[in-house]
């Protein structure tokens, strides 16, 4: 075998399936792999089996589907909740309840770092060593199954990954949760988005244990909560590191409902990234919830076995949040039921491999889909709507698909009040997408326009004239979701008049922030001007005024829910303006090198205006508690000041690279490198 130096390893195991990570997904596929007859051996970095649902305080469930295993190993946290506390919930009822499945597997069960991977003489992964409280131990596998929430057994054997949004790196907001007895006498998590934190830093995760707990005394100091149990022991990560597989499932793929010939699990959810700043999400991002408004539509598509299998590494799956996905599709996969899931396909997959002594990638995955089947693990995309879940413990209603219908998307047959309905409602028997502009369902013809260009572009020219003017807005924006230049005049208006009407559906954008998105997204020259208007913002006597009622509110403890011109009541007015000149200097790194010298002052005088005012310091998580964002709107004026060769461009950049903040620091030195 060759391993790395390493300590002198004082006892080595053998299995034919090795788990590494007891978690969400890892506890399960090591059930899963035991089932069907592989010896397993499953080892946890910690003390905790089951993950966030256990130790993290995260043990309801709001998305996801009750197939294969997960209805049995429910049933019976549910059972073990009631032995711990009557008739009442309790989240360690699943601890309990997996730690006494994986006893009575037979599956062994270990405490230990690993540090280290082995190898044969074809670099396959073949072991993996690990420290321990009485010395080094080494486990050699047939198979190995990484379920460590962060690929870092992959990653220590040479696979690629991706990490965080294109634009700044971040990862989504983590939590630090605590429990408390509700009057009911039921157990809950209570907290929420604590700020956000980047997974890769040992001493950034310091930093966010003692600003996560230091934020939730704040808030018990000012209202103390007497059904507060101890703070839960484990951060609440919802994003990492992405190995790089064979597939990587994308938010179009997503948001398409696309099916795989090698589908292993279903995933779905709304577009939920745990974020309010927009702007720094991904463009399709910008049309999908920003344009078109449709953040609350349930979205799905299958899971390819391709997205559990590394690149470049043979001889081991990931079955966690770390499969190989885009960030902005995250959301999708995270929910528990899911990665019990997608757990389970792969400790199946693990189990024939080893029993057929072949590397993952060389699996028939008809076989696999065929056990899978067995199991009663669902990833037939038609039967979707049998299987949903929504918020809590309830069943959405659902109707049956019809079978009268090419391609019909069964998101469409949902049949409940709480949730919007699905993208698929066209197919069955398509309106008239041009008579829906102007009206509450023009985000959805919207969506239709985009993913069907030049279909419709002459009527929409036609409708610029319109006498409605939502129907003349709606055509501009769908001729600008196309690139057309006739959209850009309404567009632009639409800004400079700040409209303030909303589409119908939850977390939607007033109109002129919508209007914002597509020229950020299509980036026309003639809105420079526009745009120079909205970055300045922050010196307007409007915001000024909305700035101090904020902060009066905030030392209350309360939001600010009136408008800019007017505003849903999810965000506060401050936030929005914030978030617009996101969306400028995102449009700004685009046509920086089109600006006229006048342009190229004029931005200049405002950039460093931003700068020095700081309004991103009143920004408001998804949590909607006060999170500065003046690290991300400085660290991003400063970009374009150096690309300007403004001296406070590097002077700004070069003092967030000493920031305290790990993600910080990796911004301003990606913004940096730009300009070296």
């Amino acid at each position: 075998m060759l391993t790395k130096d390493s300590a002198p390893v004082v006892r080595q195991f053998t299995c034919d399936v090795l788990v590494v990570g007891a978690g969400t997904a890892g506890s399960v596929a090591a059930l899963a792999a035991a089932e069907e007859g592989a010896a397993v051996i499953l080892l946890e970095m910690g003390s905790i089996i089951g993950g966030m649902g256990s130790a993290g305080g995260v043990h309801g469930y709001h998305y996801g589907l009750e197939t294969g295993m997960f209805p049995g190993l429910d049933s019976a946290a549910e059972a073990m909740s009631q032995t711990l506390a009557g008739r009442v919930s309790h989240p360690d009822g699943k601890r309990f309840a997996l730690a006494q499945a994986v006893a009575d597997a037979g599956i062994e069960y270990l405490s230990g770092l690993p540090y280290d991977v082995l190898f044969d003489e074809n670099r396959r992964v073949t072991g993996v060593l690990a420290e321990t409280s009485r010395g080094s131990i080494s486990i050699a596998a047939k198979v190995i199954i990484d379920s460590t929430g962060d690929a870092d057994i992959a990653v220590l054997a040479g696979a690629d990954y991706d990490y965080g949004r294109e634009w700044d790196g971040l990862a989504n907001g983590y939590s630090l949760l605590a429990r408390r007895v509700t009057e009911q006498g039921r157990v809950i998590s209570t907290g929420g988005d604590a700020g956000w934190v980047d997974t890769h830093d040992p001493w950034d995760i310091t930093r966010a244990y003692l600003h996560g707990r230091k934020r939730f005394w704040s808030r018990l100091a000012k209202e103390p909560d007497p059904g507060l149990l101890p703070f839960c022991p484990t951060i609440s990560l919802r994003a990492g590191r992405y190995i790089k597989g064979r597939y990587t499932l994308t938010l179009d793929d997503l948001l398409s409902g696309q099916t795989f010939d090698d589908a292993i699990a279903l995933c779905y959810s709304n577009y939920d990234p745990h974020a309010l700043d927009y702007a720094n999400e991904s463009e399709l991002t910008w049309v999908w919830a920003c344009v078109c408004g449709l953040w609350g539509i349930p979205v799905a598509c299958q899971i390819p076995y391709r997205c559990l299998i590394p690149a470049d590494t043979d001889g081991m799956l990931v079955a966690s949040r770390a499969i190989s996905l885009t960030p902005d599709v995250a959301m999708a996969v995270r929910m528990q039921r899911d990665l019990q899931n997608i757990g389970e396909a792969a400790g199946v997959a693990a189990a024939l491999c080893a029993k057929k002594e072949i590397s993952p990638s060389s699996l028939d995955v008809r076989l696999l889909q065929e056990r899978l089947k067995a199991r009663g693990l669902v990833f037939d995309i038609s039967r979707l709507s049998q299987l949903f879940t929504g918020k809590g413990r309830t069943k959405w209603l659902a109707g049956a698909p019809s079978d009268q219908v090419d391609d019909e998307n069964p998101l469409d047959h949902l049949a409940t009040a709480k949730e919007p309905i699905s993208m698929a409602w066209w197919l069955r028997k398509e309106p008239d997408i041009l008579a829906l502009l102007g009206t509450p369902s023009e985000g959805k013809a919207l969506w239709h326009i985009y993913k069907h260009p030049g279909k419709y572009e002459s009527e929409l020219v036609r409708l610029l004239d319109d006498r409605d003017p939502k129907r003349r807005r709606g055509a501009a924006f769908a001729l600008a979701l196309v690139n057309h230049p006739a959209a850009w005049p309404e567009v632009i208006e639409t800004i400079r008049r700040r409209d303030p009407d909303i589409l119908p559906g939850r977390r939607t954008h007033a109109r002129w922030i919508s209007a914002l998105a597509l020229v950020a997204l299509q980036a026309p020259l003639c809105a420079a001007d526009c745009m120079l208007e909205v970055l300045g913002l922050y010196d307007t006597p409007e915001f000024t005024e909305y700035l101090r009622q904020s902060e009066e509110l905030t030392a209350q403890g309360r939001v600010l829910t009136i408008a800019l011109t007017r505003t849903p009541d999810w965000i506060d007015p401050v936030s929005r303006a914030i978030g617009a000149m996101m969306f400028a200097l995102r449009y700004f790194y685009k046509v920086i090198d089109e600006l006229s010298p006048e342009q190229h002052a004029h931005l200049s005088q405002v950039l460093e205006g931003l700068i020095h005012s700081k309004p991103g310091d009143h920004f408001r998580n998804f949590s909607f508690a006060v999170e500065s964002m003046s690290w991300s709107l400085d660290t991003s004026a400063a970009g374009l000041l150096a690309h300007l060769n403004h001296p406070l461009g590097m002077q700004t950049l070069e003092k967030y690279l000493k920031d305290d903040r790990a993600y910080v620091r990796n911004f301003a030195m990606a913004r940096r490198a730009e300009v070296q």
